[in-house]
């Protein structure tokens, strides 16, 4: 580039200095290089984990406990937080669970999650198949979901538990549909109706399968 000089103005370089006018580019090029390593673009020890509070406390306490009870949103891989955050699911740990009971009232759970911890080896799963329903008289819907977990903790076997859960269900089935028998409302009658319904529906969408033979007792 230097000899463009030559024919307007007459200079001329000497060979020595454009040699060491290259090698001091070349040594720019390298210093530069070297120093990008001591730039730091971007620090992981400042990241996030993205285990939530609520999943490690949950596995911190089936360590020392048998049974698990717990009520959430849930999906078909497992059950969350209200800020999306995994609790339990077939994305997070859950060999705590071996030989342990898991009883959920979540929406969807007992379909992927409940592969995963069967595969793990609990002793019994419960949950819901599809979506939980909640109608206007919450009391009566968690009563029944309560009904298993109840005779589990009075020393029923879990299959007895099971057959008492379902009962539960039809007894509070029964007794909406003679309230509407005599129900003058067409409001309240379409509200019992709704309950009923959803009843039915939480009633055939429930899992509730393991080693039924045996009681809380057996695994304590």
């Amino acid at each position: 580039a230097a000899g463009l000089f030559i024919p307007v103005l007459g200079w001329e370089l000497n060979p020595m200095f454009g040699a060491a006018a290259m090698s001091l580019s070349s040594f720019c090029v390298v210093t530069n290089a070297l120093r990008l390593n001591l730039f730091q673009v971007y620090n992981t020890k400042k990241d996030k984990k993205i285990k939530s509070r609520k999943e490690e406390k949950i596995m911190e306490n089936i360590l020392t406990h048998k049974f698990c009870f717990i009520a959430a949103h849930g999906d078909v891989d497992g059950v969350y937080n209200e800020n999306n955050e995994d609790v339990i699911s077939t994305r997070t740990t859950n060999y705590a669970f071996k030989e342990k009971c898991f009883y959920s009232v979540a929406c969807h759970c007992a379909k992927n999650l409940k592969d995963e911890l069967m595969r793990i080896g609990i002793n019994l799963f419960v949950g819901y198949e599809n979506e939980y329903r909640i109608g206007y008289n919450d009391t009566v819907f968690a009563d029944c979901a309560m009904e298993g977990a109840k005779q589990i903790c009075s020393g029923s076997t879990f299959e007895k538990s099971k057959a008492f859960m379902l009962a539960k269900y039809d007894d509070a089935i029964n007794d909406i549909y003679k309230s509407l028998d005599s129900e003058k409302n067409d409001s309240i009658k379409n509200t019992l109706f709704w309950d009923a319904a959803f009843l039915l529906e939480n009633k055939e969408n429930l899992v509730f399968e393991g080693k039924l033979s045996l009681t809380l007792s057996d695994i304590v």
